[in-house]
């Protein structure tokens, strides 16, 4: 049986914010280095950019934990909830609840969020959110590992 991973609150938070960027991440178990790359399969990147970073994610890979971004809906059930459990100001709620109504609901959440006083609150919850959800794929990680899977 392997030792179970456990990673310091400076590295969940490194790997949330490129989580947040849109990267994927691959903690490297022997080196505890985080690897960060954009999705080759989401974004239209220029690999020549990216290729040593590629390789090194590619030869490491199978000592490595994956933490995949977040799919759009899963994104918008980010902002849902910000909405609905962290705005009191019932206008602005109204507000953020119309622009995710309407069509390009990222867009307009960012333009109502950014002119208010609920700014900052916004990227404190969505940090801790993907903080949270990187140390739920690390329990994951290590049932997975405690039952041979």
């Amino acid at each position: 049986m392997k030792e179970k991973i456990i990673l310091s609150r400076d590295v969940i938070k490194d790997i949330a914010q490129d989580l947040e960027a849109g990267m994927n991440c691959w903690y490297h178990i022997p080196t505890a280095k985080v690897l960060s790359a954009p999705d080759r399969m989401k974004h239209d990147i220029e690999d020549e950019l990216w290729e040593d970073t590629f390789n090194e994610i590619d030869e490491k890979m199978h000592e490595c934990i994956a933490f995949e971004c977040l799919e759009t809906h899963e994104e918008f059930r980010i902002m849902q909830s910000f909405a609905e459990n962290e705005v009191y100001d019932k206008r602005l709620q109204e507000r953020l609840f119309i622009a995710l109504d309407n069509s390009k609901p990222f867009r307009h959440f960012k333009d109502v969020i950014d002119n208010s006083d609920f700014r900052l609150a916004w990227f404190d919850f969505r940090t801790q959110w993907y903080m949270e959800y990187v140390q739920t794929e690390l329990n994951w990680y290590n049932e997975k590992d405690e039952e041979g899977n």
